[in-house]
């Protein structure tokens, strides 16, 4: 079976402003934003993990997703990636231009 399924994909540096762009587009097309995994364990300013972009999980968590990972980056001592479950899930992927 064939499944055939849009994701745009938002690319930009950090603090560019992606995501307030994109929150405000799936605001208003009643879209969803695919969560990335990350392994940093820092929270940004008014950061939690509830409204975090991320699902933040520890470097001990990779493997489990290994087979499944795609779009990963590893950057400044943490990684972050997507599952290909993920990106049949969501419609916009908020992605650093490496990670693409």
């Amino acid at each position: 079976m064939i499944i055939i399924h849009t994701v745009y994909c938002v690319l930009g540096r950090t603090g560019s402003g992606k995501s307030t762009v994109t929150k405000e587009a799936t605001k208003r097309l009643n879209m969803s934003i695919l969560r990335s995994y990350s392994t940093r364990q820092y929270l940004r300013q008014g950061e939690t993990k509830e409204n975090s972009d991320h699902i933040l999980i520890s470097p001990d968590e990779i493997e489990k997703y290994r087979n499944d990972m795609i779009a990963y980056t590893d950057r400044v001592g943490y990684c972050s990636f997507a599952t290909k479950q993920q990106l049949l899930d969501n419609d916009f992927y908020i992605i650093n231009p490496t990670g693409y």
